[in-house]
């Protein structure tokens, strides 16, 4: 993992991806559910109902190799 000189770039990718969620209104919880259709599938389950912080979906979504320019362009 490639790192700079405060942390690594997977941290700062997550901030961005939350950074770009919460500029789309995204709430803070999200059920798992909402973050299976926020990721496309990479992170929560598609029928289940249980309550997810926004941050630590950036986090997992990242770490499982999501990026900003990913999300972006399943939007496009």
């Amino acid at each position: 993992m490639a790192k700079t000189k405060t942390g690594n770039k997977k941290g700062i990718e997550a901030f961005n991806v939350l950074m770009q969620w919460r500029s789309e209104d995204v709430p803070e919880l999200v059920t798992s559910y909402e973050a299976w259709n926020l990721t496309g599938g990479i992170v929560g389950k598609q029928n289940d109902s249980s309550a997810l912080r926004l941050i630590v979906v950036a986090v997992e979504y990242t770490k499982k190799n999501g990026s900003l320019r990913d999300y972006l362009a399943t939007k496009k």
